[in-house]
């Protein structure tokens, strides 16, 4: 017997689950595309593989920036829809930062960019 509550409940987590993946489909391509750029500029950014990371989000795209390293990983899912299968294997290991170092040299990355953009 169907219960009507919990049928609402199942819908309302699967356009929940659907609104995510979204929003990382639309952040892998990001990612990806930052890969490419800094790659352009002569900087490290390519493809690894975290074989410690939960099965289905093992790859990962590594981008030397000038503050530092940062990673991404990306699902399966998306590994081939977001270019990722295309960027060259990373040069380096990870350097073992956190998600929080991560976030840190982001933001201090656009605030380096930020010095050197005039806004008219």
């Amino acid at each position: 017997m169907s219960n009507p509550y919990l049928d609402q409940w199942k819908e309302e987590v699967d356009r929940l689950k659907a609104q995510r993946d979204a929003a990382y489909t639309e952040r892998n391509k990001l990612v990806v595309l930052l890969a490419h750029l800094f790659r352009f500029k002569g900087r490290s950014a390519g493809r690894g593989i975290d074989s410690e990371a939960e099965k289905g989000w093992q790859n990962v795209v590594l981008i030397d920036l000038p503050t530092g390293q940062v990673s991404f990983h990306i699902g399966d899912h998306d590994f081939e829809a977001s270019g990722a299968n295309q960027l060259p294997f990373f040069g380096a290991e990870w350097d073992g930062h956190t998600n929080e170092q991560k976030w840190k040299r982001i933001e201090e990355l656009v605030g380096l960019y930020a010095e050197h953009v005039r806004v008219p």
